[in-house]
């Protein structure tokens, strides 16, 4: 009689330690200004190049504040609500630095290397304009400037 069971030997897998796929790659198109998918004269989404796709991301998890949305994991977003809690200058813009570097640095993609050079414009008591540069991991570099007022996120452009 045939053996029910059989057995044979378990193939030997082995895994790479390096990472796969780094570096930008393509996506859909957003207009942050209108808050819509960006659109051809004939009504087809339009792709965004690798590095304003990775722009966008930086963007995107800017104008997120984190927690606030339950279809997003935890470490999606900043806390700039927080900033706004704290009267010592010097103190928010600790908070800014800590919390706009964590943001970037989550991507999955793992495109942003490091978020550096922080400068700072404050507008009397509750508004503030930060500026820094990202790097991506292919050494491209871009700043971003993200002005912020009490009510959060007030606008993000690239300079």
């Amino acid at each position: 009689m045939p053996n029910l069971f059989p057995t044979f030997d378990v193939p030997n897998i082995q895994e790479s330690e390096e990472k796969h796929n780094i570096g930008y790659f393509s996506s859909i198109a957003f207009d942050f200004e209108k808050g819509d998918f960006v659109l051809d004269g004939s009504g087809k989404i339009q792709i965004a190049g690798g590095i304003e796709a990775w722009i966008q991301f930086c963007t995107k998890m800017l104008m997120t504040e984190r927690y606030d949305h339950l279809a997003y994991s935890s470490g999606t977003g900043t806390e700039l609500r927080t900033v706004n809690s704290v009267s010592d200058l010097k103190e928010q813009e600790s908070l800014l630095e800590k919390n706009i570097t964590e943001s970037l640095l989550s991507d999955p993609q793992g495109r942003t290397e490091s978020v550096k050079d922080f400068r700072f414009e404050h507008a009397g008591s509750d508004s503030i304009t930060v500026t820094f540069t990202i790097t991506g991991v292919k050494g491209d570099t871009v700043d971003l400037s993200l002005g912020i007022s009490e009510r959060g996120v007030a606008n993000i452009w690239k300079v």
